[in-house]
């Protein structure tokens, strides 16, 4: 019976398991997600995770925060009866989305076309990590070339750009698409007005007189 007893032990001893780690990926910015073993970690052993970029095969312990793909792995030393475990896990830090606000556009005198000049100087960047630098840039356009007060410019084509690009993307939805500005009418000239000599000669009394006239040209 002891012998018996002495070879279950030894069984036990070399079981092994197989883990599965789950874990969401995120956006750059956000706090990232930890990863989990659930209830696959069959020992109960102590669980070290380490990452790496996907492909590299160089693990360390710091959290990646950059936009691209890596692996996180699983170390489980070897507990009670069964022996040390590993898995591996590919996940993603995508791209911020970023909302574009606070675009203007300046007034301007009629001159027959619809194009209209924007002023990024006040431009919001809605969600962008504090220390991070982007720009943008965009076309506007009068909805007409007519003269007018507070008319409508439709803001179209942004495109982002700056220091910090490879952690943004614009976001589907939400973006700044119009603003307003007046297009002013041109004033009438006035008319230029000149003396011109029409001279003709007046006979009065036996003495000749010259009489002058003048003429506004338009």
């Amino acid at each position: 019976v002891s012998a018996f007893l002495l070879n279950r032990s030894s069984d036990l001893e070399i079981a092994t398991f197989v883990p599965v780690i789950t874990i969401a990926g995120w956006a750059y910015g956000e706090t990232a997600k930890a990863p989990s073993l659930g209830d696959t970690n069959k020992s109960g052993g102590a669980v070290t995770y380490t990452y790496s970029v996907k492909g590299a095969n160089s693990f360390s312990a710091t959290v990646p925060t950059a936009v691209g793909d890596y692996t996180v792995k699983a170390s489980i030393p070897a507990k009670g009866h069964y022996k040390a475990a590993e898995a591996t896990k590919d996940f993603t830090i995508t791209k911020k989305d970023i909302i574009i606000s606070g675009i203007k556009a300046a007034d301007k005198e009629y001159d027959g076309t619809k194009a209209a000049t924007l002023d990024f100087s006040s431009v919001v960047f809605g969600g962008i990590v504090t220390g991070d630098e982007l720009t943008v840039t965009a076309t506007g356009a009068f909805e007409d070339e007519k003269p007018g007060e507070n008319k409508k410019v439709i803001i179209s084509d942004l495109k982002l750009a700056g220091k910090s690009i490879d952690s943004y993307q614009l976001a589907a939805t939400g973006q700044q698409t119009s603003t307003t500005a007046t297009i002013t009418a041109i004033p009438p000239e006035e008319p230029e007005s000149k003396i011109v000599d029409k001279s003709k000669p007046v006979l009065v009394g036996g003495s000749t007189f010259y009489e002058l006239t003048e003429e506004i040209l338009l």
